[in-house]
């Protein structure tokens, strides 16, 4: 002979059932996220190694906290990780003031340029097309070609960046080297005609003459545009062959840096 439990006490194990449930869910909401979160530190780690290695490591295998198995992609095609990120941008020589760029802190006309040189890069760089980013002091020309640099540097498309004089230096103690040749996106900051005589701008003449030739790309900021530095006949010949090649803006504004905080 079997006895039906009350109502209330079926109610009470159905309300303890519920609750169960709920608390499972949670605990398995709660282990997905972590999950989830340990994977993309795996990820960031995993494209760390790759990008010291300098090489694709293919696809890995990670198994996750709940026993769950993730294939992660070789990541040197993906954006470098902030850690990352910023070492290469002091390793090109921008330095730590640069190595945060954002998109964000951009005036218009700068900002309109950058996306549209980055939204063709790839076609860019094949035709050997570049920027001219000019204005007065501190409207964010260099941070502009550090962000760049961030989004175009991969160990396939080598970018260097140098100053202009950090440049004609190089040129008169090593000459043209075939890094500087070579690589897809030579980025030249603070371009203009304040160099004396003595400077090698013959050198440089020819090493922008050979580059327009093989289409290799050129980022330029500058004080000036292109056509206020071809008023000065030594530049003319470079300016000439940039005029089909390089797309010039001018962003009007005040200084943007402020003193820092003691």
């Amino acid at each position: 002979m079997s006895s039906k439990l009350p109502r209330t006490v079926q109610r009470e194990i159905q309300a303890i059932l519920a609750a169960r449930q709920e608390d499972t869910a949670r605990i398995r909401a709660e282990a997905a996220r972590l999950a989830e979160e340990w994977a993309e530190q795996q990820r960031w780690d995993l494209l760390c190694r790759a990008r010291d290695g300098m090489g694709c490591r293919g696809d890995t295998v990670v198994r996750l906290p709940d026993g769950r198995e993730v294939t992660i992609p070789c990541p040197l095609a993906d954006s470098l990780c902030p850690p990352r990120r910023r070492a290469l941008l002091v390793s090109l020589g921008f330095g730590p003031r640069y190595a945060d760029p954002t998109r964000e802190r951009m005036l218009p006309v700068i900002g309109e340029a950058v996306d549209l040189f980055l939204a063709k890069l790839d076609e860019n760089l094949a035709a050997g097309k570049g920027l001219w980013l000019a204005g007065p002091v501190g409207v964010g020309k260099t941070a502009a070609l550090a962000y760049i640099a961030a989004l175009a540097w991969s160990p396939k498309r080598v970018v260097l960046y140098r100053t202009a004089p950090e440049l004609f230096d190089q040129l008169a103690h090593e000459g043209i080297t075939d890094a500087l040749r070579e690589c897809p996106l030579l980025m030249v900051d603070d371009l203009g005609t304040e160099y004396d005589a003595n400077w090698p701008l013959s050198r440089f003449t020819q090493l922008m003459d050979w580059r327009w030739r093989f289409r290799k790309s050129v980022c330029v900021t500058s004080n000036l545009m292109p056509a206020q530095l071809a008023r000065d006949e030594r530049w003319q010949r470079v300016m000439s062959r940039w005029r089909a090649t390089v797309t010039a803006y001018w962003q009007d504004g005040e200084d943007m840096r402020r003193p820092e905080n003691d």
